[in-house]
């Protein structure tokens, strides 16, 4: 007979970090759409705003008397609503770095160059046991970083990627694959530029990705980075 395949359900754990990244996720997205609202209140005004100044902590309603019409309030009380949020992330940070040091694959995965615990941790809730996987390419595919295929006749071509999965989970991945280029200054570093100047930095980044993700494989599932690279540790 026919058997139904096997799914991979998160058992309570990774369910309560999944649900805890995603609301981080959330926060990072409203205090972007709160700066972006800020810089717009002053940008309508000709007025000129000192760089990462609605990152400084606590946020400044800045020159906020000065400005005319609702913007004084708009500013004060975005000020006060983005002081709320970074502490609110704040916390979550702390959570998850908690989460990270009590999960041993999250915590291997932090060695990786560019990995830090957001994204070892995520890793981690979202793979489950890595054996799920038998190869680099299909984690790579599981994440969305694998491009499309179509088949012509006799030719292959391949698209854009595929971006099945977490969207929030690639994002980090493509995130720490930055992050451990500019850390680099071996080979990784040196492939990336390689692709960036044929092919643009676009399809570099997802380049470094793959390799990352690639990285990530073995590190899972043998406990060790690949031949060639080393650890932070």
């Amino acid at each position: 007979p026919d058997f139904l395949p096997t799914v991979w359900i998160p058992g309570e754990k990774e369910r309560y970090v999944r649900e805890l990244l995603a609301h981080r996720a959330r926060l990072g997205r409203t205090r972007t759409a709160v700066i972006n609202e800020l810089h717009a209140v002053y940008a309508k005004r000709n007025i000129e705003v000192p760089g990462m100044i609605w990152h400084r902590i606590p946020p400044l309603a800045w020159r906020a008397e000065e400005l005319s019409g609702y913007a004084p309030r708009i500013v004060s009380e975005n000020a006060d609503l983005l002081k709320l949020i970074k502490q609110q992330i704040q916390n979550l940070d702390k959570e998850l770095g908690k989460a990270g040091q009590e999960d041993a694959q999250a915590k291997r995965l932090m060695t990786i160059p560019g990995v830090g615990v957001a994204t070892a941790v995520a890793v981690s809730c979202w793979v489950g046991d890595i054996r799920r996987f038998p190869s680099a390419k299909k984690l790579v595919s599981y994440f969305g970083i694998a491009p499309k295929v179509r088949q012509s006749a006799s030719r292959e071509i391949h698209g854009h990627i595929s971006k099945e999965g977490s969207g929030m989970v690639r994002w980090l991945i493509l995130q720490a694959a930055l992050v451990g280029i500019r850390m680099s200054k071996g080979p990784a570093r040196g492939h990336y530029i390689g692709v960036s100047r044929r092919r643009g930095k676009k399809i570099a980044r997802i380049a470094v990705a793959r390799k990352l993700v690639g990285t990530i494989y073995h590190m899972m599932k043998e406990g060790k980075m690949p031949w060639g690279q080393t650890s932070t540790n």
